[in-house]
């Protein structure tokens, strides 16, 4: 009756009293009936017949991913990898490629749109697109291809090779270059609002350079890794057997960043023992109580983890992901793994030289030499790679600082309700907050958090051709068989209870020497691989995060 009366939508506010009488508190116009739902944000679809895939980057942001963190660090995914196909030629600059047709996003959830990707055998000699998914996905993808891109001349297509190998050769420099943009990453978080928004804003620009050059390191690490494949795959038609045998040489690799978080690790467990018997049988309250008040070599250890690696968590690069350095009880439920380890000690045999003699004993001369080189610059283009994203996430955990003063700024002044309701706004809706104050932006920010609980619900086939749809969870159709087949990542035998994993709480259940089945894995899970026997990702390759952890 009242929008009858008024002739316009109303927002109405009431209340029933404890007698059951009404009472009307507002009534308002309502400012937008935009409609907010679960695919609010999805990406444009080039095609029916792109290929889509959640491997590797449903890898590095697993799961439904917040507004914010698509608007920032997806956005700059999406930017480093348009970059770099200029520098193939297949496109000859940024703007030819929307803004995310290569990292897309469908129901909150990441996915490569390989359509430019496999262009890049059209634009270079020497590549193809078997190569292009072993370096992505770790596997050849069945594809539609209706894509009309021409062949570009053989010419260009020599001029792109020289491009692309100067691309990769500067990749010593990209590791330089990305460690000093993230270390230099600094916000005033003593300024008002809207000018911390707008230090934001600039600094974004970076964080796309920033992926730029993890790109370069990615990408030199996975050409070095195909080009052993291309090699070795023409003398054996077991192709998972070659995979296998590229993974072997892949492992004992001196100084890894991911690695040395175990490492680390293993050594604050080892001195907090001999300082106190009872260590591991504390709660993670009564650690962090003992860590930050201890002394000497236990306290050293801590802090240098801290300097070291408190940026890194799980699902790291989503900006309302807290680094270790922040949410200090996760970290202690790491440490409180590695502590109830029996074997802490143990060090494995080194065989790192009999794995390079097996994968060389069938070549001679010229073709050994080239193999070996390979061998080194693969190990070495592992290293830089993880390195790169160690300092990758260095820069988003910036970020995220920055945020989060942003948010307690806006709760202080009533703009927001909580200061987590921050991640579900876009960058440029913040700024629009800011400078309008769009109340109809509260509600839709509202709204997307209510659907982030379903969205973190669904599961998705790893590809699809045009636009991925969520599986249907309700019933799973049972194969029972003998073996599962998969790629081998580390050479060897174990057996043990296998453990289907599905969470972080679910690693908790997990006993020594059982062997971990999880649909990934990503840096937060390294303490884990101290008390397991072996590990099964449905996606992966010998160059994912989890796969060169779990090796060392």
């Amino acid at each position: 009756r009242a929008e009858e009366k008024w002739e316009i939508p109303l927002d109405l506010e009431w209340v029933i009293d404890q007698s059951g009488r009404l009472v009307w508190l507002q009534a308002r116009p309502i400012t937008t009936l935009d409609k907010v739902d679960i695919n609010e944000l999805d990406s444009r679809l080039h095609h029916d017949s792109d290929t889509l895939t959640n491997h590797n980057v449903g890898e590095m942001l697993p799961g439904a991913i917040t507004p914010l963190t698509i608007s920032t660090v997806v956005h700059a995914i999406d930017y480093g990898l348009r970059k770099m196909l200029t520098v193939v030629g297949v496109a000859k600059k940024v703007e030819d490629i929307p803004p995310a047709f290569c990292v897309s996003n469908y129901y909150g959830h990441l996915f490569f749109n390989m359509r430019y990707l496999y262009r890049i055998p059209h634009a270079l000699i020497l590549t193809d697109r078997e190569s292009i998914d072993i370096g992505i996905c770790g596997q050849p993808l069945e594809h539609k291809d209706e894509d009309q891109f021409k062949k570009i001349s053989l010419i260009r297509r020599l001029f792109n090779f020289v491009r692309y190998f100067s691309f990769l050769s500067s990749n010593k420099k990209a590791r330089r270059k990305i460690d000093q943009l993230a270390r230099n990453i600094h916000f005033d978080l003593d300024k008002e609002p809207i000018v911390l928004y707008e230090e934001i804003t600039k600094q974004l620009h970076t964080l796309n350079q920033i992926m730029l050059y993890h790109y370069i390191t990615s990408s030199y690490s996975g050409a070095m890794s195909s080009a052993l494949f291309s090699i070795l795959k023409r003398d054996n038609d077991n192709h998972d057997a070659v995979k296998s045998l590229i993974a072997s040489v892949l492992e004992e690799i001196d100084d890894i960043e991911s690695a040395d978080i175990l490492y680390s690790l293993r050594r604050i467990a080892l001195l907090s023992r001999a300082a106190r018997r009872d260590i591991a049988t504390l709660n993670i309250e009564q650690l962090l109580d003992y860590y930050e008040n201890s002394k000497a070599r236990v306290k050293d250890a801590y802090q240098q983890f801290l300097t070291k690696h408190g940026h890194r968590s799980v699902k790291e690069a989503e900006l309302r992901s807290p680094g270790w350095h922040q949410d200090k009880l996760s970290l202690m439920s790491n440490i409180q793994v590695v502590l109830q380890q029996k074997d802490i000690e143990r060090i494995r045999p080194t065989q790192i030289k009999d794995n390079k003699e097996i994968l060389l004993a069938p070549y001679r001369g010229l073709k050994k030499k080239a193999l070996k080189t390979l061998i080194h610059n693969a190990r070495e283009g592992c290293r830089n790679r993880e390195y790169s994203k160690s300092r990758l996430v260095l820069a988003v955990d910036r970020f995220k600082q920055a945020y989060k003063v942003l948010a307690t700024q806006l709760v202080s002044e009533q703009r927001l309700i909580d200061d987590d309701l921050i991640y579900f706004f876009t960058h440029e809706e913040l700024g629009r907050l800011l400078k309008s104050e769009e109340t109809s932006l509260i509600k839709k920010a509202l709204s997307r958090r209510r659907l982030f609980a379903e969205q973190s619900r669904l599961k998705f086939n790893h590809v699809y051709h045009g636009a991925p749809t969520p599986l249907e969870t309700t019933s799973f159709a049972s194969q029972v068989g003998e073996t599962l087949r998969g790629t081998t990542l580390s050479r060897g035998k174990v057996l043990g209870k296998a453990r289907v994993v599905l969470s972080i709480e679910d690693a908790k259940l997990l006993q020594a020497d059982e062997i971990m089945v999880a649909g990934y894995t990503d840096i937060g899970w390294s303490p884990y691989y101290a008390i397991i026997g072996g590990l099964v990702t449905e996606v992966g390759s010998a160059l994912s995060h989890g796969a060169v952890v779990a090796r060392e």
